[in-house]
């Protein structure tokens, strides 16, 4: 696990450097965050492609159904939403992912009815997203991911 951590920081140390001589580097995070949306989106099954979510994006017609594009567009807006936060020294907490999930979800995204809870057990996190359940037995999804020591 120490290896793949070191392999991690010495990559993020690389792309550090290389940012340092990009003209632009607001362009390459610009593209960057919107291919992490769709690729993200996907797993929820949106058929939506980064030349998609662009056109939509510009007001045009995209290849696929709109409402493809526009969810991957709550994605980048979640995104962008995060990374605003982070930046203006909000804590990577819970609190902030129930807010990244809010703009995730808007008013009309798949699961806008969600609600997100974690609960920490002998160093498992238990990250639960419910669809108008009244207890967790009734969550439609559990993931679960060990802690980091």
């Amino acid at each position: 696990m120490r290896g793949r951590f070191d392999a991690a920081l010495v990559a993020l140390g690389r792309l550090d450097a290389v940012t340092d001589h990009l003209a632009n580097a607001a362009l390459l995070l610009y593209s960057f965050v919107r291919k992490v949306a769709v690729l993200s989106s996907m797993i929820e099954g949106t058929q939506s492609s980064l030349a998609d979510l662009m056109l939509f994006e510009l007001d045009e017609q995209p290849g696929v159904p709109v409402e493809d594009a526009r969810e991957v567009s709550r994605y980048v807006a979640a995104l962008e939403h995060g990374l605003k936060r982070l930046r203006g020294g909000f804590p990577l907490s819970l609190r902030l992912m129930r807010e990244v999930h809010k703009v995730l979800m808007g008013s009309e995204g798949r699961g806008a009815n969600c609600t997100i809870a974690t609960s920490v057990l002998r160093g498992t996190a238990f990250h639960l997203a419910t669809t108008q359940a009244r207890s967790v037995s009734e969550a439609r999804f559990a993931a679960v991911g060990r802690l980091l020591r």
